[in-house]
């Protein structure tokens, strides 16, 4: 299988904090990279996502390039990579995962719309709430039942557990003394799909249904 090469040039300890947090949710965790179109002149960029199991997919945004674009690769393998190349952004050879399953296709690059802001806050007590319910049933994560009930609504636009548990459990949700505009939580809309974006990182949810599992074309 030919070798994917994925080159991250800022925020990589960023990057490293997501994808171990995402392995602790799931060892199977799949990583997928993608190129940001920017202006001319604008450094090389990508989106770094991470598969999760409440149906939803998370990214961060750093400095870096991928050959090819759109490579999916295992989550442990890039990051040990990341670990053991500590400060330099030396070029990552990895094997592609191409016999894996990626949850359908990754979310347009644009034309995402605001919303509405919601507070950080209110994110933060709704995972609480999630957690206190999961201790109640006497689960170690919170029961399926739960991740699947929509638990805030923005505009029309129903937000699940399980999209507030993924930003609860990647760390995306500031602390509550974060000054403004990191406080804050911004939800977006393209289409099928809902982005909710923090200064930490995005998660992104398809409205009406959860993700299908299906192998890359």
């Amino acid at each position: 299988m030919a070798d994917q090469v994925i080159t991250l040039t800022s925020s990589r300890q960023g990057v490293l904090a997501l994808l171990q947090r995402a392995l602790r949710l799931d060892r199977q965790a799949a990583a997928r990279v993608r190129a940001v179109a920017l202006d001319a002149g604008q450094p090389d960029t990508v989106d770094v996502f991470v598969t999760t199991p409440f149906e939803v997919v998370a990214a961060r945004r750093c400095g870096g390039t991928a050959q090819p674009d759109g490579t999916v690769v295992s989550a442990l393998a890039l990051a040990e990579k990341l670990a053991a190349a500590g400060s330099q952004a030396a070029p990552m050879m990895l094997s592609a995962g191409g016999a894996a399953l990626w949850p359908g296709a990754l979310p347009p690059l644009t034309g995402f719309e605001l919303v509405d802001h919601v507070p950080v806050q209110v994110l933060r007590d709704l995972a609480e709430q999630g957690a206190a319910a999961a201790k109640e049933a006497g689960s170690v994560g919170v029961p399926t039942s739960l991740l699947h009930q929509d638990v805030l609504t923005v505009e029309g636009i129903a937000l699940g557990m399980g999209t507030i548990w993924a930003l609860s459990q990647l760390d995306f949700l500031p602390p509550a003394d974060t000054p403004a505009p990191g406080d804050t939580a911004r939800v977006s809309r393209s289409g099928p799909w809902v982005r909710i974006d923090t200064v930490r990182g995005s998660v992104y949810q398809r409205a009406g249904g959860p993700l299908s599992l299906q192998p890359l074309s």
